[in-house]
């Protein structure tokens, strides 16, 4: 980032001082290499979260671009960085919203198993939960029809 793009305005800056020069090129491929070792870690970072599809992957690799990104303020590679940042995001929301029918599903499952046995309470709970706390995914049509279905509860 800042210290690359200073070693590079000095190297141009002033050719005749031969050691001065080859300090700040030698400083220059030691900062090359630590930011790609840096980049390294938050790709391998990236790849694990995409594995692991898990909040706690994706947040650490999250915040190991933000880091960088800032570390590399106006690099070209930050670009990359963000795009990385930015695919992440994404499919953070997408695992979250997997978890979540998946989730929907197993309650869904449940309550017909309740329904099977004719414990009709219990399913009309699991199907009310669905409803109330899954409202956003694709089992609450179902809830709701099973609900229907059930017969009235006795008071």
């Amino acid at each position: 980032g800042k210290a690359a793009r200073m070693l590079r305005e000095f190297i141009a800056r002033y050719p005749l001082y031969v050691d001065e020069r080859a300090k700040a090129e030698r400083r220059l491929r030691a900062v090359g290499e630590d930011i790609a070792a840096a980049l390294k870690s938050v790709e391998a970072l990236a790849s694990r979260a995409r594995v692991a599809r898990t909040d706690t992957a994706f947040d650490e690799a999250k915040r190991a671009c933000e880091k960088l990104i800032t570390r590399l303020e106006g690099d070209e590679a930050a670009k990359g960085v963000a795009k990385t940042l930015a695919e992440l995001k994404a499919e953070q929301e997408v695992a979250a919203r997997v978890r979540r029918n998946r989730e929907a599903a197993e309650i869904l499952a449940r309550a017909k198993e309740h329904v099977e046995r004719k414990e009709f309470n219990i399913a009309r709970a699991e199907c009310n939960y669905i409803l109330l706390h899954f409202a956003d995914t694709m089992h609450v049509g179902e809830a709701r029809s099973i609900l229907e279905k059930l017969p009235k509860p006795e008071e």
